[in-house]
């Protein structure tokens, strides 16, 4: 069963993504004229898809306008049952939270346990969908920060298993992703991972739906 907050600051404590914010060439890598931040970031996420445990069926790369990102990938569902680190007086929280708020979440071994953070410390605003049992839940959070809680959510468009709709952060990964650099870092990761189908697919015309 999910815990509900009443106040984000109950979570404040587990936050801690200033150093990848303040450095973010030390966790994507830094730009060259073939590929800018941005792609590096998107390419990361997208390689901690492809190499979740166990491995995912496909992973699909998304482009919609205004530089929106989204990364679907299906396989195991990403956790969201309570956890409580009984070394602190932290309540306990959806594991999900740890995820892309801890920069080393110690709780799963899952790559985007540190993958998370930095997608969510890089971004203007990230939002995550996980299904579980027929039931799709979703958190919102922003340039590291959690805004909106985890909860049951209804979906016009099922993407996949987990899928992660984001915008990244210009300030902080300069560049803007086209459909052929996504088309670049799809053959790259599925080159890494041969198991595992990974596509792009072109929706620069449409805008992301992640109300």
């Amino acid at each position: 069963m999910l815990v509900s907050f009443r106040e984000h600051g109950i979570v404040d404590v587990i936050e801690g993504l200033e150093p990848i914010r303040r450095r973010p060439a030390m966790y994507v890598g830094d730009g060259t004229s073939e590929r800018s931040m941005c792609s590096r970031l998107v390419e990361s996420v997208v390689t901690n898809a492809a190499n979740d445990r166990p491995s995912p069926s496909a992973v699909r790369v998304t482009v919609w306008a205004g530089n929106v990102v989204t990364v679907a990938f299906d396989g195991m569902p990403l956790p969201i049952a309570p956890y409580a680190d009984h070394r602190t007086k932290v309540l306990p929280h959806p594991e999900l939270y740890r995820m892309f708020m801890y920069i080393a979440a110690p709780a799963t071994e899952r790559p985007l346990s540190f993958g998370g953070a930095v997608v969510n410390a890089l971004s203007e605003r990230l939002v995550v969908w996980t299904r579980h049992e027929g039931v799709t839940f979703r958190a919102s959070f922003r340039g590291g920060g959690l805004v909106s809680l985890l909860a049951e959510s209804a979906v016009d468009e099922l993407l996949g298993t987990n899928w992660l709709t984001f915008k990244p952060d210009e300030q902080l990964v300069p560049g803007s992703l086209t459909f052929e650099d996504s088309e670049a870092i799809a053959s790259r990761v599925a080159n890494e991972v041969p198991d595992v189908s990974v596509t792009a697919i072109d929706r620069m015309g449409v805008q992301a739906n992640w109300v």
